[in-house]
């Protein structure tokens, strides 16, 4: 949806932009949907992915709602909310992360922030998320 976006513009995306939001102050009062999938940890040595990470570990700072739920979930909450969903993305490429919060009725990207030389989301991904979040209109 977010590329179909991006083409029906005419518009491009850099690939490795840092920090780049819209006005998501609105994240305070609503709730961020984290895919369950996200919390695959990845083993950078091994390519082991069947550990998971801690969802206390990683939100412990955030201090906003926010809800860790299956896939399956998500999408049905998307197709049949009259409300915005708003839901976290996490790519990996290689050695570098992708993070993107969308809209998902939309499919606009409120927020995006890549991390080079990184594996998998940690805190300090909440803590970027959060500052854009308390710094709304960069």
């Amino acid at each position: 949806q977010y590329v179909d976006n991006q083409l029906d513009k005419g518009e491009e995306h850099w690939l490795f932009t840092k920090n780049e939001y819209t006005d998501i102050s609105l994240l305070k009062k609503q709730t961020l949907y984290i895919p369950d999938y996200e919390l695959v940890k990845f083993n950078k040595f091994s390519g082991d992915e069947s550990k998971r990470l801690s969802e206390d570990d990683l939100l412990k700072k955030y201090p906003y709602k926010y809800k860790v739920l299956p896939i399956e979930e998500l999408t049905e909450l998307i197709l049949t909310s009259n409300d915005p969903i708003y839901y976290l993305s996490y790519v990996r490429s290689s050695t570098d992360k992708y993070i993107t919060v969308f809209e998902g009725q939309s499919g606009e990207a409120v927020y995006y922030n890549y991390a080079p030389v990184s594996y998998n989301l940690d805190s300090d991904d909440f803590k970027t998320l959060l500052k854009a979040i308390d710094k709304p209109n960069k």
